[in-house]
């Protein structure tokens, strides 16, 4: 066995919500976000975080997150709309908005704004009466050190 190999779990990488769509498939990621929608049909959550707010509208600050795996062990809270949560799992893919498109000959669906990543969910807990502000300011003073390194 190799010096290196450990049975240990991958850590996850710690990231904000807009983040997702640059992170590679099957990236294990932590994020904090608030959760806007439960689909109750597909076991997944449509969640958000509006920050950077300088850009907000110039990038996606909404995801989806795959309950599936963890909802027998999730308190329902965490499912309510208005909810803060961390979330870790793994970068899925990136999932389209789609509208209908229709006139008087055509009918159609539409691909537009493909921003929403999905993310397969292995753990979820309630974030508490978390700062945002203070959380915000100090998950980019981390990111700015690792930067560094």
């Amino acid at each position: 066995m190799a010096q290196n190999s450990s049975n240990a779990p991958v850590a996850s990488n710690l990231v904000f919500l807009y983040q997702l769509n640059g992170q590679p498939l099957n990236k294990k990621v932590r994020f904090l976000c608030c959760v806007v929608d439960y689909n109750e049909q597909k076991g997944c959550l449509t969640v958000e975080h509006r920050y950077p707010r300088s850009i907000i509208g110039q990038i996606c600050t909404n995801a989806v997150v795959d309950v599936n795996i963890v909802l027998e062990t999730m308190r329902r809270p965490l499912l309510q709309a208005g909810s803060w949560v961390n979330v870790v799992g793994y970068v899925q893919s990136v999932s389209t908005v789609t509208r209908r498109v229709s006139s008087s000959k055509v009918s159609r669906q539409l691909n537009v704004e493909p921003c929403l990543p999905k993310v397969q969910a292995v753990l979820i807990w309630d974030a508490g009466a978390v700062q945002l502000d203070k959380y915000e300011e100090t998950i980019e003073q981390h990111m700015a050190v690792t930067r560094t390194r």
